[in-house]
Parts: structure tokens; sequence; C-alpha cells
């Protein structure tokens, strides 16, 4: 009498332990599916991240090149390339204006300035702007400004 209640069960049971597996299998495809974009999109945000580093520091390369290119200093506007910023290529551009030009006296005065006296030194002041931008098209800008002796 246990038979065939045994057979029964066992009939009523056929295919639940496969669409079980299935539905488990498609679970884990999904997670495994939605991990893998979300390494994908960290990938590339920590990419574009190095690439903004990459700008700047072409950047500030540049910016040093144009403080130390005396001949920038000899006309009232001076636009310059970087070529060669070591094994990385970016394109970067830099512009000095000239703003203004003081007596040496006035620009770093430690007491009170006697009227009428001069140091017979004069200070440029200039503008600069520097743009560099990465073969990936990562770009940055840095203004600053120098004085001139």
């Amino acid at each position: 009498m246990n038979q065939p209640i045994l057979k029964q069960s066992i009939n009523n049971q056929r295919g639940a332990a496969l669409l079980f597996a299935l539905i488990f299998l498609v679970i884990l495809t999904m997670l495994a599916l939605s991990s893998m974009n979300t390494n994908i999109l960290d990938e590339k945000m920590a990419s574009n991240s190095q690439e903004k580093n990459r700008a700047f520091q072409a950047a500030e390369t540049a910016l040093t090149v144009a403080l130390l290119n005396n001949d920038a200093y000899k006309v009232p506007n001076f636009s310059g390339n970087v070529d060669d910023i070591g094994d990385y290529d970016a394109d970067t551009t830099y512009t000095l204006q000239f703003i203004e030009s003081k007596d040496a006296g006035s620009v770093f005065q430690t007491g009170s300035l006697i009227t009428g006296s001069s140091s017979g030194q004069k200070y440029n002041f200039y503008n600069l702007s520097i743009t560099a931008t990465t073969e990936t098209g990562a770009s940055s800008s840095i203004n600053a400004g120098a004085w001139h002796l």
C-alpha cells in the first residue's frame, strides 16, 4: 500500500528540480551581467579620471615652459605650443598677454614709498592662459598671472 503513494509522489515532483535549477541559473546570470556592467563602468570612469589628470599635468608642464620662455616676454601678446611632454602625446597651447607695467618699488613695497622715487626697474604683469588636450579628448585649462622683470 505504500508503493502506490510513493509512485504518485514521484510523478508529481517530476520537473520541479529542473525548473528550480533553471530559475536559479537565470538569477545567477543576471547577477553576473549586472556585475560586469558595473565593472565596465568603473573602468571607464577610472580611465577618464586618468586622462583628465594627464591633461592637467600637461597643462602644468606648459605653464612652466611658458614662464621660462624669455622670447614670450618681448612682445605684448605671445602664443606658443609645447610639442614634447615626455612619452605622452598631448596638444598644449599657451598665450601670454601683457597687462601692465609698474615700477619695481611699487610692486614690492615694504615700507612707505617716497613720492617721486623710482628704482629704475620695471616689472611687467602678464596673464597666462594654457590649454592641454589629450589624445582621447580630455582637456584642462589653467589661467595664471606672472610678474616679469
